[in-house]
């Protein structure tokens, strides 16, 4: 557990668990978990020591080792950069090539292993209790993760719908002095909203025409016109 929460912090490990993975034996498998079972064994296996390649071999240690290696790799791409990086990742990469090579062949990943596995889980009759973790793993952690699924699209819905209330807000807010200001200088002078002097310039709407071979001063004649004071307009 503290390599995975190393992984993600990108710290070094405790100098107790690096004294304590040199000195303490890897336990076989989960039925000789407890390490006084194994004191007396023929086979003594370390976390830093190369893993026997026989079925004796701790699949714990294979586990813990690539958690380490995976560890030192978040840590030298988080650290580190160009070429300083280039040269500390290769002895990582040999770690990890020699990692894979110590795997049984029972372990090493390929279809005829995963098929194997995938039945054996399925179909075994052996532990009843492997059905049981199995299902109950299945709904606790299936449950869970639909769960977070859901709560992320509702905060993500909210998140937006909060936005855009936001904004319609902010524009609200700029919007108001204009409005106010507008209705104060109406209020005013309600005459100027409408007429801006007694000789208001009325645009009177013509019929749709191509005016662009028209003489510029023509077309202000033809379209601009001046009331008098009897109501009656005369063109200028």
């Amino acid at each position: 557990m503290e390599w995975i929460r190393y992984i993600y912090t990108h710290r070094d490990v405790r100098p107790r668990m690096a004294e304590l993975a040199d000195a303490v034996r890897l336990p076989i498998d989960e039925t000789t978990f407890e390490l006084p079972s194994v004191v007396n064994s023929a086979t003594r296996e370390y976390l830093r020591c190369p893993a026997p390649r026989n079925r004796y071999a701790s699949q714990l240690g294979h586990v813990l080792r690539i958690l380490e290696i995976y560890h030192n790799v978040e840590k030298v791409l988080t650290n580190k950069e160009g070429p300083v990086r280039a040269i500390a990742i290769a002895p990582l990469r040999v770690q990890l090539e020699s990692w894979y090579a110590s795997l049984p062949d029972y372990l090493q990943f390929h279809e005829e292993n995963l098929e194997a596995q995938v039945t054996m889980f399925e179909t075994s009759p052996d532990d009843p209790k492997i059905h049981v973790w199995d299902r109950e793993f299945e709904e606790l952690w299936g449950f869970k993760v639909v769960i977070v699924a859901q709560q992320w699209r509702q905060s993500q819905a909210q998140a937006r719908q909060d936005k855009a209330r936001t904004e319609e807000q902010h524009w609200q807010q700029q919007q108001a002095p204009c409005r106010e200001a507008l209705g104060s200088e109406c209020n005013s002078n309600s005459l100027t909203c409408y007429h801006s002097s007694s000789a208001t310039v009325r645009l009177q709407a013509l019929p749709q025409r191509d005016w662009q071979d028209d003489d510029p001063r023509e077309l202000l004649r033809t379209s601009v016109s001046t009331p008098s004071t009897n109501g009656a307009s005369s063109s200028p």
